[in-house]
């Protein structure tokens, strides 16, 4: 499971829709949520996770997408499997991992050090329960 933290921005309310913002270092990330099982204060850090299989890496990203959610990051370590591949990626100073298809890193010719988009829905990212 991932793991980042961010300061939360703003929260917007829509009938039992929340949309929250926070900043992750530079960049942004939004999360949609149809619960919030406590209150959350602007201006607190909290801790923010997602499925490894839940983002999804672009190279070379030129496009306008519904994904709110493009964020750059580094790629630091390529494992290999079979099936599957772990491609670990950096983002804002923290490690974070994407699980791809493995005949899509060469591809897409997916290198460490490359630095890519990374691409996860709003409704992926869930708050922890506890502050980092």
């Amino acid at each position: 499971m991932n793991r980042l933290v961010g300061t939360l921005e703003s929260i917007e309310h829509i009938d039992s829709i929340h949309r929250l913002t926070f900043s992750v270092g530079r960049q942004k990330v939004h999360v949609l949520t149809l619960e919030l099982s406590r209150v959350l204060e602007q201006g607190c850090e909290y801790a923010l996770s997602c499925k490894s299989t839940h983002i999804a890496i672009a190279k070379e990203l030129n496009a306008t997408l519904s994904f709110a959610n493009q964020l750059r990051a580094k790629i630091t370590q390529i494992t290999l499997g079979r099936l599957l591949a772990s491609i670990e990626l950096e983002v804002e100073g923290v490690s974070c991992e994407s699980i791809i298809p493995s005949y899509r890193v060469p591809q897409m010719d997916l290198k460490i050090n490359d630095i890519v988009s990374i691409l996860i829905q709003e409704s992926e990212f869930f708050v922890l329960a506890d502050n980092p």
